[in-house]
């Protein structure tokens, strides 16, 4: 197992956010639903 920092996953975040174009975490889910990445 293998552990991620807080750090690490807001960093994720932005950068998926900034290539996506999302301003909210929501847009973010609504489009990995879009998608079907999330159930």
């Amino acid at each position: 197992m293998f552990f991620l920092s807080v750090k690490t996953i807001e960093t994720y975040k932005a950068r998926l956010m900034q290539k996506l174009g999302a301003h909210s975490r929501a847009e973010l889910v609504r489009y990995a639903l879009e998608l079907d990445i999330l159930e």
